[in-house]
């Protein structure tokens, strides 16, 4: 019988060090990878938890945006990450009750907000990257939707003074930290343009890339209307048609008008108020504030057809005193309906 051959073990491969010792190797604690994702953002009060689910540290203002990857734009891929606007930003500020999207003064206070927190960061990071400012003075709505590529940069030099609020650590070297901000609005995915959303995220992405996109489940479908049939609405300024009863809003409907004073919109206008209205709302999964919708839709409009006046016609018929049920009506055909100042999908 031949002898076993005996082989001379393998020798691992030398570790290769990690230079731990850099204080730039600690990101602070960002956890948003450098990459390309879909952002949408709301205005909240947010108090850290720990690993178990205790409250620390004090309450604060600021922005929770929500991250989804590009590739595949799901609700299960969906990170988040918080950007504060400051320590003492609640003291004079809160969320706007209405919208989520906003803040709003407390009476009686006075302050500003700090250029040197993450909130200040992230936001002057989407101007750097081509963001008009002009266009979101007091809401996010505008930017909800935009295609961006982030990374994870260091700190400015000059906040590099602030010390954390624990003693242990103010007694120690302050690390710098990282912040995930944007560095560059991604082709095709600018919402304020007609752009962006959920919807076409991961073609974009792979086209972007030169690679096979990522087969996508949506976050949520919408139906939209087989045919195109003009209802019989009530123009501005006739008052409101009463909803129709198979489909209830919370609100109770508005006491039915006399026929005589109901008049056809011209159907020119419900094919363009359709158009807008369905595109603005795949981009908003989550739902969008009704001014917010005004706002966009008029610009919409005006990019679908190219025609002001009917822009400003679809606003008049639907957006304006006396066009409650009109648009109530839109809103039902796309799935959607008002609750209280927000436009949410019905489940």
């Amino acid at each position: 019988m031949a002898s076993a051959v005996r082989r001379a073990p393998i020798a691992p491969a030398p570790a290769v060090g990690v230079n731990f010792l850099d204080l730039g190797m600690y990101s602070g604690g960002s956890f948003i990878p450098n990459g390309d994702y879909v952002v949408f953002h709301n205005v909240i009060l947010h108090q850290p938890q720990d690993k178990q689910g205790n409250k620390k540290g004090p309450e604060r203002l600021g922005v929770m945006v929500d991250f989804y990857p590009m590739a595949n734009p799901i609700e299960e891929n969906k990170l988040q990450q918080f950007y504060s606007m400051g320590t003492k930003a609640h003291e004079s500020y809160q969320p706007n009750p209405d919208t989520g999207k906003g803040i709003v003064a407390i009476p009686g206070t006075s302050g500003g907000l700090n250029d040197k927190t993450n909130w200040f960061l992230y936001i002057h990071s989407l101007v750097q990257s081509s963001f008009p400012p002009s266009l979101g003075t007091n809401d996010l709505t505008v930017i909800d939707g935009t295609w961006v590529h982030i990374s994870n940069e260091d700190e400015p030099a000059d906040r590099s003074s602030f010390q954390s609020a624990t003693a242990e650590v103010s007694q120690e070297p302050r690390k710098p930290n990282k912040v995930a901000i944007v560095t560059e609005i991604l082709e095709g995915g600018a919402p304020w343009e007609g752009g962006g959303g959920l919807e076409g995220a991961a073609e974009a992405h792979a086209a972007l890339n030169g690679a096979a996109p990522t087969p996508v489940t949506p976050v949520r479908t919408m139906p939209r209307p087989a045919a195109r049939v003009t209802p019989a609405l009530a123009t501005r300024p006739a008052p409101a048609v009463a909803r129709p009863a198979a489909r209830p809003v919370a609100a109770p409907a508005p006491a039915p008008v006399e026929p005589a004073e109901i008049e056809e919109v011209d159907e020119a206008v419900v094919n363009a108020a359709t158009d807008a209205v369905y595109n603005l709302l795949l981009k908003s999964p989550n739902g969008i504030p009704r001014a917010a919708l005004r706002t966009q839709t008029f610009t919409e409009v005006k990019k679908l057809t190219k025609d002001e006046a009917m822009a400003t016609q679809v606003i008049n018929t639907y957006f304006e005193p006396g066009g409650e049920a009109n648009l109530s009506n839109l809103l039902s055909s796309l799935n959607h309906s008002l609750v209280g100042m927000t436009v949410k999908p019905i489940a």
